[in-house]
């Protein structure tokens, strides 16, 4: 069976337990065309992940084993699913702590089904940078690779989460250029997708951090009020 947008039925595991409940997501999840795998605890939802590629993955907030502050670091180490985490409260202090730690997204508590789906589906359909010719590239002594999703800054590879990649191959397609807040948000999320500031922020600083560890020539340059560019004086 295919999706509502004509394509392979993608793989989304959606993991919650305890007083958790992401029932509700999962209905919409199946209703939008999603193969959806429901687990309870860390120790499954890594076990489900591992089993069979997944596109995305949705953890609740007070997952039990470690809860999202430990299931996302997990993740991310072996594979570049999206991430949406669904909190139990929306705050700024929550929210950066587990973007910081590999959420692609939080959504806050009383996220519909409806709208669950609609922002894994967003996330399926947002760009990957890819340029013309569709194979690597390098910009500013960055090795991008579109296809594999994958980035280096000499023979290192980059450790990128799938929202960090796409803000690194937006901001290397305008190199040098400055690539306008809202334009930025456009080509990673989508049109019309309106995340809060610090979620931008949050990813960018994660991003050029990433590119400092690195040892790179180039690094992430903030044009105050107007967006953000790469250059060698990053």
């Amino acid at each position: 069976m295919d999706s509502p947008e004509s394509g392979p039925m993608p793989r989304v595991v959606v993991a919650d337990g305890g007083s958790e409940s992401l029932d509700d997501a999962c209905e919409g999840l199946k209703a939008d065309g999603f193969h959806v795998e429901h687990v309870q605890g860390l120790p499954a939802l890594l076990t489900a992940v591992r089993g069979v590629p997944s596109d995305v993955v949705i953890v609740g907030m007070g997952l039990p084993g470690g809860g999202a502050m430990a299931a996302c670091p997990a993740l991310r180490e072996f594979t570049d699913a999206y991430v949406i985490v669904a909190a139990t409260r929306l705050d700024e202090v929550s929210t950066v702590l587990v973007l910081s730690v590999g959420a692609d997204e939080v959504v806050g508590p009383g996220t519909s089904g409806r709208e669950m789906a609609a922002r894994a589906r967003a996330m399926l359909r947002r760009p990957r940078g890819v340029p013309e010719d569709g194979g690597p590239y390098e910009v500013g002594g960055l090795a991008i690779d579109p296809g594999g999703r994958s980035a280096w800054v000499g023979a290192q590879l980059l450790d990128l989460t799938p929202t960090e990649f796409a803000l690194l191959s937006a901001l290397a397609q305008a190199f040098p250029s400055v690539v306008e807040r809202g334009r930025l948000v456009e080509r990673v999320w989508g049109p019309g997708w309106m995340p809060d500031d610090h979620t931008l922020d949050v990813h960018i600083s994660n991003l050029r951090r990433k590119l400092v560890a690195a040892g790179g020539e180039i690094g992430v340059v903030t044009r105050r009020g107007v967006g953000f560019r790469l250059a060698a004086d990053g």
